[in-house]
């Protein structure tokens, strides 16, 4: 069994963050411009919604169909893989409030590999998670600054 973590702390409260991962466009505005992907279908996250994408790894089409389990409104959610590269893929978001104004995203991901040349392709995605995950961390830390920036200037302006 593989493991992959990733941790990073955010100055916005967890409702916040929370927010931003149920925005059914996130996953586009959270993949890296280096790693092409074409979504076929994004549900709004619930229990048992789907997404279903091709990625690409240079020529090479990678279809990968995942489904959202545990769903929780703050806390996070976990999604599985249905159809895709790997024998067994499941990645768990969760969110920590570590405050009134701040907040754990912590990413976990176990998965098992196919077997044989049937494994190449996974292989490729998971040495490739370490930069796809520092850059999902930072564009979120980016959102979330925008949208609160955003906030404080409408805040400023309705109180005068």
């Amino acid at each position: 069994m593989l493991h992959f973590h990733k941790i990073t702390e955010v100055s916005s409260p967890i409702e916040e963050v929370a927010a931003l991962h149920r925005n059914p466009e996130i996953l586009k505005e959270l993949t890296p411009p280096w790693a092409p992907v074409n979504f076929h279908r994004i549900d709004p996250q619930a229990e048992g919604s789907v997404v279903e994408m091709t990625l690409w790894l240079g020529m090479i089409p990678v279809f990968w169909r995942a489904k959202h389990l545990n769903v929780h409104p703050i806390t996070g959610f976990s999604d599985i893989q249905e159809i895709g590269p790997f024998q067994r893929w499941k990645h768990q978001h969760n969110f920590q409030k570590l405050d009134d104004e701040k907040t754990l995203i912590e990413d976990q991901i176990e998965a098992e590999f196919k077997t044989g040349w049937r494994g190449i392709v996974g292989r490729l995605i998971w040495l490739g998670l370490p930069s796809l995950f520092v850059y999902r961390h930072w564009k979120t830390k980016k959102l979330l600054f925008q949208s609160s920036k955003k906030m404080a200037s409408i805040s400023q302006y309705m109180t005068g």
